[in-house]
C-alpha cells in the first residue's frame, strides 16, 4: 500500500544500466554490471552482498537479462560492452558466471529486454535500439530466431516480463510508445485495456506473485 525507504547496512555502488534479476530458488535479488562495473550483488530482503565471482561478463550497460526456472539459472545477453553493441551470453548460477557458447545469437544490441517463457521453458528477446521488430528464444542451448504471425513494432528499452499466472509473456512500451502486447508462446497479441500507462521507456515491469499481478512503475516520457 505504500512506499518505504530502506537502510541496509551495504549498499552497491551508484550505477546505472545494469540488470537486476529475481533469482526464484534463492528467493533473492541479483544485481549485475552498469556503469560501475562487472561486479554481482544480492539483495537478500534485509542487505545487499556482494558475491565474489571467479568469473564475471565484461563490463556493460543495457543488457537483457532473465531468470530460467527451469534449469534456476540467470541468463544475461548482449548489451553494450566499451561502446559497442555485444551478442555473447552468460549464465549465472547463485555463485558464478559462465559464458554460454551458441551456434546462434541476435545481431549484437543494448537496450533489448528478455523473458522466461512459461509455454516454451525458453527465453524470449523482442528487439532493441538500431534493431529490427525481431523476437528470438534462447532454448538453454541456442538462440534461433521465431517467425510469429503478428510482430509489434520495433522498439528499445522496453520491458518484458512473464505472467506466471496467465502463462504469458507481457511487454511494454519503449522509446515512448504506450503498447501493451503478450506473448502466448506462438505469436503476440496487442492488447488494448481501458487503462493504460502514459507512453514511456527504461520503465520496470517485476511479477507480484503474492497478489498475481505485473506491476509497472517509472520510466521516461517523451525526450530524455
Amino acid at each position: 500500500t505504500t512506499w518505504t525507504q530502506l537502510q541496509p547496512t551495504t549498499v552497491p555502488p551508484h550505477r546505472w544500466g545494469h540488470a537486476m534479476v529475481f533469482h526464484a530458488a534463492r528467493g533473492t535479488i541479483v544485481l549485475h554490471g552498469g556503469t560501475a562495473g562487472n561486479d554481482t550483488w544480492e539483495w537478500n530482503g534485509t542487505d545487499w552482498v556482494a558475491i565474489p565471482t571467479a568469473n564475471a561478463p565484461p563490463a556493460r550497460t543495457r543488457p537483457g537479462a532473465a531468470y530460467d526456472y527451469l534449469r534456476d539459472r540467470i541468463v544475461l545477453w548482449g548489451g553494450s560492452v566499451g561502446g559497442a553493441a555485444a551478442s555473447d551470453t552468460w549464465e549465472f548460477n547463485g555463485t558464478d558466471w559462465s559464458q554460454i557458447t551458441t551456434m546462434n545469437a541476435p545481431s549484437g544490441r543494448r537496450a533489448s529486454d528478455m523473458a522466461f517463457d512459461p509455454n516454451t521453458g525458453g527465453l524470449l528477446l523482442f528487439s532493441g535500439y538500431q534493431q529490427g521488430a525481431d523476437t528470438w528464444l534462447f532454448d538453454n542451448v541456442d538462440w534461433r530466431q521465431l517467425t510469429p504471425a503478428t510482430t509489434p513494432p520495433q522498439r528499445y528499452d522496453h520491458t518484458m516480463i512473464n505472467d506466471l499466472l496467465r502463462g504469458r509473456v507481457v511487454m511494454f512500451g519503449g522509446n515512448s510508445l504506450g503498447d501493451t502486447w503478450e506473448w502466448d508462446g506462438v505469436d503476440w497479441i496487442q492488447r488494448f485495456p481501458t487503462t493504460s500507462p502514459p507512453a514511456r521507456y527504461d520503465d520496470y515491469l517485476v511479477w507480484d506473485d503474492i497478489r498475481q499481478r505485473v506491476v509497472m512503475f517509472g520510466g521516461l516520457q517523451g525526450n530524455p
